[in-house]
């Protein structure tokens, strides 16, 4: 496999797949499935942003262009502390700090994670219709049960998707962190799916899912932390499971 130069760096960077969770050399977070890596060193890029667009308009912010940065553009502050966390820009999607590579909207001042950049504004599950959902202010997340991300500014506390019949309500970043965390085996034959409950639930969905309703509010939570996955990874469960048979077949063959 050949490999090739990224735009902003002199790495040889070459196509892998990771079973386990990496960081992102560019915008500095953890992701998971196919990826490149120099053939030197431990530098990694997700594939948002080993081929980022120079101008991009995300469906949930249809009136803004985001331009391509690789480094975020200095926030003002009166604070003189240069560990200030005030000194930071937040990603406006997921609340997060912006360390590394990033999507920046010169009009509305708004910063994008290229991940983030990717969200759907919409989609169906089951029946149960859900949403992105702008709102600065945000009820409670199911997951994190705060209002705010944590590590957010106040001002970007982070978007979130919500369910129609409101039974589902999590930060963007909750769900991503999530997917992440519950994206491992399930067999020794090497197939790969969101093992949900390896996680440690708060008490809110523990209840749901153990109540009359609970079998079916579990199954849509499944499908839709895996659409929002798929959506940003490029369905990084189906990349694993690639990976995991051809691996089982080597040391067989």
């Amino acid at each position: 496999m050949g490999s090739r130069r990224h735009v902003s760096c002199h790495h040889h960077l070459e196509e892998r797949n990771y079973l386990n969770p990496y960081k992102c050399s560019g915008c500095k977070m953890n992701g998971i499935g196919q990826v490149y890596r120099c053939r030197d060193c431990d530098y990694v890029l997700g594939m948002e942003c080993m081929f980022p667009s120079g101008k991009i308009t995300p469906q949930f912010l249809q009136d803004n262009t985001f331009i391509f940065m690789e480094e975020p553009t200095p926030r003002k502050t009166r604070c003189s502390d240069p560990t200030c966390n005030k000194h930071d820009r937040y990603c406006d999607a997921c609340g997060k700090a912006v360390h590394g590579f990033v999507y920046h909207c010169k009009e509305t001042s708004f910063d994008l994670h290229p991940r983030c950049a990717v969200l759907e504004t919409e989609f169906c599950i089951e029946g149960v219709n859900f949403r992105l959902n702008k709102k600065s202010k945000p009820r409670k997340c199911d997951w994190c049960r705060s209002k705010l991300v944590e590590g957010s500014d106040d001002k970007v506390p982070g978007w979130f998707y919500e369910s129609e019949n409101k039974d589902y309500n999590y930060h963007v970043f909750c769900i991503m962190d999530m997917a992440i965390q519950s994206c491992m085996s399930t067999s020794g034959g090497g197939e790969y799916s969101l093992a949900l409950e390896t996680l440690e639930l708060p008490s809110k969905i523990v209840k749901r899912r153990n109540g009359k309703d609970g079998g079916k509010y579990w199954k849509i939570l499944k499908v839709f932390i895996s659409t929002v996955l798929s959506i940003i990874f490029g369905d990084p469960t189906a990349i694993l499971a690639k990976l995991a048979v051809e691996t089982v077949y080597q040391l067989l063959s």
